[in-house]
């Protein structure tokens, strides 16, 4: 007998979005899974228009046992890229 075991891990990376996320959390929720969400900060801004919402949705998704991570504030393209020798590209 052959036992194959897989992990997947779930990310979602620029939200929160109103018209998105609460979609996959239910459908997470359906499944019994959990996922990272990687939010761009700009979307926890006070001032932002859809603050109040978006902070409702971080707050739902950790309380249904899902991960926040940080996916920078304006999420522009700085990101580090770097080949197989360590070079900076």
């Amino acid at each position: 007998i052959i036992n194959l075991t897989a992990f997947i891990h779930l990310t979602f990376d620029d939200g929160p979005s109103t018209a998105i996320t609460p979609e996959i959390l239910k459908e997470l929720k359906l499944r019994k899974t959990q996922g990272t969400f990687f939010v761009t900060t700009t979307n926890l801004d006070p001032s932002h228009p859809k603050y109040k919402e978006n902070r409702d949705i971080v707050k739902q998704a950790l309380s249904e046992g899902h991960l926040i991570a940080d996916h920078g504030f304006e999420h522009h393209a700085h990101d580090l890229r770097m080949d197989a020798q360590g070079k900076v590209l």
